[in-house]
């Protein structure tokens, strides 16, 4: 099953907005969603909390997997 995490992030002047959402390519399905609002001086705890919470939901719809297995190689430039 493929997945697409799908966001955005608007500035207005010292606060944030991040939405993000958690996509089934197959269908469509648009199966967890959701907005922060923030404090942009406080932007690196959000983004914590932000990855958190959608390594969470991958868990909840799929599973533990171990990423090794799903991580592009860097190729080595000859």
């Amino acid at each position: 099953m493929s997945v697409i995490l799908e966001g955005s992030v608007r500035l207005s002047g010292d606060n944030v907005r991040i939405t993000a959402q958690l996509i089934q390519v197959e269908n469509d399905f648009h199966f967890w969603s959701e907005t922060w609002d923030r404090k942009f001086k406080d932007i690196f705890e959000v983004q914590d909390e932000i990855s958190l919470l959608i390594a969470d939901k991958l868990r909840e719809n799929f599973g533990h997997f171990e990423i090794d297995e799903h991580l592009v190689k860097n190729k080595q430039r000859a």
